[in-house]
C-alpha cells in the first residue's frame, strides 16, 4: 500500500511515521509523514508522490513518468531493485543494494545519493 495525502493527514497529528517506496517489497524511504511527504529522497518516492492528484486546480505538478516494465519479484534485478526504471540510476545502483542512511533520528533512506 502506498500512502496518499489522506494517509498523511491521519499520520501527522498522531505522530506516526510514514513510508513510501516499495519496489519489489523493499522500503526505500521512511520517516515521519512530514519528512517523507515534504522531502522525498528516493526517486521511487518522488515518482509516487508526483502521481498523487492535486486538489487545487491552480497548482501544477510535474508527473514523473517511469520508463520500462516493473521488475519481477521472482527474479529481481541486482543491486537496487528500482534501478532499471530509475531516472537517476548510476552503475553503482546495479552493483549493490543501497545501505540504509539515516539523515535524522526518524528517517531512513536506501539510496546511493542521499
Amino acid at each position: 500500500m502506498h500512502p496518499t495525502p489522506r494517509h498523511r493527514s491521519l499520520a501527522s497529528p498522531l505522530g506516526r511515521s510514514a513510508w513510501l517506496g516499495l519496489p519489489i517489497r523493499r522500503i526505500v524511504d521512511q520517516g515521519t509523514a512530514a519528512e517523507v511527504f515534504d522531502d522525498p529522497r528516493h526517486p521511487y518516492t518522488k515518482a509516487l508522490l508526483s502521481a498523487v492528484p492535486v486538489v487545487d486546480l491552480g497548482q501544477r505538478r510535474e508527473i514523473i513518468r517511469l520508463d520500462g516494465d516493473m521488475s519481477s519479484p521472482a527474479d529481481p534485478p541486482s543491486g537496487c531493485h528500482f534501478h532499471p526504471r530509475c531516472p537517476e540510476s548510476t552503475p553503482d545502483c546495479a552493483r549493490a543494494y543501497p545501505a540504509a542512511t539515516r539523515p535524522s533520528d526518524t528517517r531512513e533512506v536506501r539510496y546511493m545519493r542521499v
